[in-house]
C-alpha cells in the first residue's frame, strides 16, 4: 500500500461503502468542471488561451480532490492504484496501435 492510500484510508472512514465514494468522486469531479467553466466564462481563455495562475491552482486542487475520490474507491475494492492506471496505459496504447485513436468500446484488456 503506497504512502498516498494509507493517508486516504486514514482520512475516510472505513464504513464509507462504494456509493458513498463513488459519489463523493463525482461530486468532486464536478467541482472540477466547475472551475474550468468559470476559467471559460469569466476570463479570455477562450481568445488566447492563457490560464491565470489562480485558475490553474483551483483546478490543481480539484484535480487532487479527484485523485483522493479515486483512491478511495480504490482502498474499499483492494485495487492498487498504480495497477489501474497501468491496466489503463495499456488499453490505451492497444487503442492507438489498433486505429489510431483511444477512444472506444473495448474497455476490457487483460
Amino acid at each position: 500500500m503506497s504512502n498516498y492510500s494509507k493517508i486516504v484510508k486514514d482520512c475516510m472512514y472505513e464504513d464509507y461503502d462504494i456509493e458513498y465514494r463513488a459519489m463523493e468522486f463525482g461530486g468532486e469531479c464536478g467541482e472540477l468542471l466547475n472551475e474550468i467553466k468559470k476559467l471559460v466564462r469569466d476570463t479570455d481563455y477562450k481568445k488566447n488561451g492563457y490560464i491565470p495562475n489562480i485558475y490553474k491552482e483551483k483546478i490543481k486542487n480539484e484535480i487532487g480532490d479527484c485523485i483522493f475520490g479515486i483512491q478511495s474507491i480504490c482502498n474499499k475494492l483492494n485495487f492498487d492504484f498504480k495497477e489501474c492506471q497501468s491496466k489503463n496505459i495499456k488499453k490505451i496504447l492497444k487503442r492507438k496501435k489498433k486505429r489510431n485513436e483511444i477512444f472506444g468500446d473495448d474497455d476490457f484488456v487483460v
